[in-house]
């Protein structure tokens, strides 16, 4: 398995053709490490169930092998041992990571509070699972002093007759409109574009797109529906922390989440802006910069580094073009004032590198004028990592 330093969690694509390494290979690999110096690369295995397969791939570094000895084994038969040592400055070791996070989540799930924790949910009960707070620096309880709000309260769509709103989406009630038999009848996948569904059976994002349309309120499918990921709520914990060496506070994932996994939403008031001139004289940035307003349209287009979005503009066969052909998706009328209501998303950090990217996304018959701000991971989250986002700050 290959894998590289700086990037330890990975979870293998099996190639179901390749043979599986027997025990006398990895020996005679091992003994021509010990021999002729050669380094190591060591992957544990452990238990994950955010995993698509259960299991959880981390890379701990590089090792040299020290010694070879020979004796009973714990079946009473001789065995050859081998002693490796993990060669020094390397990055911290990915296992040791994975352990303290689980002994943190363990913790946190049984109403431990763990030293420096304000709370354990910041939400109030509000998101599918808990957002713990830490501040081990001072006693700022700023965090703890607005009113939160799990997503925006956005206008209400116009009401169409029932016959419209049923062939807005699936033929049949009971239908799921994700799958590739049926998303050919599902009118909110098809808006996607060419390319199928928006999303993976695992509940990933297949591709970054100007816009993904879920099914919404009206559609006939139901709650399970593959086409309403980021309705279904968080799926992975993450905590607002302030820890030394912080002057600000940060969002840091306590799970291990994989590329193109739902995140969470940008939640605020919504306030509707009828000219592009609104907040055109601020930097972009988080809502500290804005003075609390997140202007959706100043986030840079990082979904186009997603996946292949040029599929998101080829219509199939026999299907009219998507609407948003030029790659520009819908133009946002609104902005979000967090000043007082908010939750925890505007207090992710900006880098010009980031893992998490903003997808606006529409449900049904949504006012195309305010999609929503949903934010997916860019690339492999392991657990402690802080999330980041691009804000549009610098050139």
């Amino acid at each position: 398995m290959a894998s590289a330093p700086g990037r330890p969690f990975l979870v293998p694509k099996p190639d179901p053709d390749a043979p599986a390494p027997t025990a006398e290979l990895c020996a005679a690999l091992l003994r021509r490490g010990h021999k002729y110096g050669v380094e190591v690369r060591v992957i544990r295995c452990h238990d994950c169930d955010t995993s698509p397969s259960a299991k959880l791939y981390v890379y701990d570094g590089l090792y040299k092998v020290d010694s070879i000895t020979y004796g009973p084994g714990k079946s009473g038969h001789e065995v050859c041992k081998f002693k490796l040592v993990r060669i020094p400055g390397q990055a911290p070791l990915g296992s040791k990571i994975w352990r303290s996070a689980r002994d943190l989540t363990n913790m946190l799930d049984s109403n431990i509070r763990p030293r420096g924790y304000v709370t354990r949910d910041l939400s109030k009960g509000k998101e599918v699972i808990r957002v713990p707070v830490f501040n081990n620096v001072d006693r700022d309880m700023s965090p703890l002093g607005f009113e939160y709000i799990a997503r925006p309260d956005f206008p209400a769509p116009p009401v169409l007759p029932r016959t419209a709103r049923r062939l807005k989406c699936c033929q049949y009630a009971t239908a799921s409109c994700g799958g590739t038999s049926s998303s050919g009848s599902c009118a909110c996948v098809r808006k996607n574009g060419g390319g199928g569904p928006a999303y993976n059976a695992d509940g990933t994002l297949v591709r970054g797109r100007p816009v993904v349309y879920e099914c919404g309120a009206q559609c006939g499918c139901p709650a399970s529906c593959s086409n309403r990921v980021t309705q279904r709520g968080m799926q992975h914990r993450l905590e607002w922390r302030r820890g030394s060496g912080q002057t600000d506070g940060g969002v840091r994932a306590l799970d291990w989440i994989q590329p193109g996994a739902f995140v969470c939403e940008f939640s605020g008031d919504v306030v509707t802006v009828d000219d592009d001139s609104h907040h055109e004289g601020n930097a972009a940035g988080a809502s500290t910069e804005w003075g609390g307003i997140v202007d959706p349209r100043k986030f840079r287009a990082r979904w186009r580094e997603w996946g292949d979005a040029s599929a998101a503009t080829l219509p199939d066969d026999a299907e009219e073009p998507p609407r948003f052909a030029h790659l520009a998706g819908p133009r946002p009328r609104y902005v979000l004032d967090v000043s007082r209501r908010r939750n925890f998303a505007p207090y992710i950090s900006h880098s010009s590198a980031p893992n998490v990217f903003v997808q606006l996304v529409l449900r049904g018959d949504d006012n195309e004028s305010y999609p929503r701000l949903m934010l997916f991971a860019m690339d492999t989250i392991p657990p402690l990592r802080e999330l980041s986002i691009d804000y549009g700050i610098g050139p």
